[in-house]
């Protein structure tokens, strides 16, 4: 993918709350996702090192035990295998998310919904 107009590319409906779009090239990997008020993702890890943007709405991040309420316009930076989690604030959280190496699978929604998100995704209610 050479030119991308997000609006263009389908959401994957991860779990109830959680859309995810994803666009790559040859070693990154760019995702939006969408969370639906007090939608979380529990403690996790991966290879993957990522850079996170808020880009509306808010969310609070725990990264490495520290936790931090992130904003729009605000990032935030997760290293290989540094345990991390997410949950959208009152009004919800549009995130981009930049990945390196590329999440293969975001690549195959099939894939991810049915091997990764199952295992570490929850909904607060």
């Amino acid at each position: 993918m050479k030119f991308v107009v997000p609006e263009h590319l389908p959401w994957q409906e991860m779990k109830e709350g959680v859309r995810l779009k994803a666009a790559w090239g040859e070693d990154i990997m760019v995702t939006i996702m969408e969370m639906d008020p007090g939608t979380e993702i529990p403690e996790h890890s991966h290879p993957h090192e990522q850079v996170g943007t808020v880009m509306r709405g808010a969310a609070q991040v725990t990264i490495a035990g520290e936790t931090h309420v992130v904003e729009e316009g605000q990032l935030y930076f997760v290293g290989h295998y540094e345990k991390h989690s997410i949950r959208a604030m009152e009004a919800g959280a549009r995130i981009q998310d930049v990945f390196y190496p590329i999440r293969e699978e975001f690549r195959r929604p099939q894939t991810a919904k049915t091997h990764y998100f199952p295992k570490y995704f929850s909904t607060r209610r």
